[in-house]
């Protein structure tokens, strides 16, 4: 499977009152793509996300972690750029990130899934903490000397790299979201006989 992300839509999303940022905060999500990228390689083919802009008149691109990063270029936007792609690649299993109701309307009938930004952002975050966790309950199977702690001192005696993404994500203020499950999703997980629609969508969801 290939994931789509429309970069800005995204960030401006999880950082809705974040100024002055941009930079710090795009470069901090590639690196969390890149992780999320190494633990699902069985699954996901390629991650490309893409951004409007960039220091040329024309799309530009470069594979920054395992992940393909696009700058739409000064004449075009990010969501130009990706409706070329979608249109290029008819027989992919595509998934696209965006809350752009226009974007989602021209990749319509594409035969590909649309996922929420914050829907998605949920998964990535999540990938994670589970890593730091594991990474946690490792060191203490090989009997590593822990003492007793309050749950800060947990989370700073932690060493991994999954932990150390999401210090950096905090350190842009972050605003944490709640609750954001997909509800084609609930649907279908509430009726007992799903459409061949909904098995589809349940063969993407299985993959992240």
């Amino acid at each position: 499977m290939i994931i789509v992300i429309d970069g800005y839509n995204l960030l401006h999303q999880i950082f809705p009152r974040v100024r002055g940022e941009l930079d710090k905060q795009r470069k901090e999500f590639i690196k969390h793509l890149s992780f999320y990228k190494k633990t699902k390689a069985d699954s996901i083919k390629e991650i490309i996300v893409a951004f409007d802009g960039g220091a040329w008149g024309r799309a530009t691109r470069e594979v920054r972690g395992g992940v393909t990063v696009v700058f739409s270029g000064q004449k075009s936007s990010a969501d130009e750029w990706i409706i070329d792609y979608v249109n290029r690649k008819p027989g992919e299993e595509l998934l696209l990130v965006t809350l752009d109701r226009e974007l989602i309307q021209l990749c319509k009938g594409r035969n590909i899934e649309v996922m929420r930004v914050l829907d998605f952002y949920q998964i990535l975050e999540k990938t994670l903490l589970q890593s730091a966790e594991d990474d946690f309950l490792e060191k203490k199977r090989v009997g590593e000397q822990v003492e007793k702690y309050e749950e800060k001192s947990v989370v700073s005696s932690v060493e991994s790299e999954a932990l150390d993404l999401l210090m950096r994500q905090a350190s842009i203020k972050l605003e944490q979201k709640d609750g954001f499950e997909d509800e084609e999703t609930k649907r279908a997980g509430e009726s007992r006989t799903l459409s061949k629609k909904e098995k589809k969508r349940q063969r993407v969801l299985k993959k992240l």
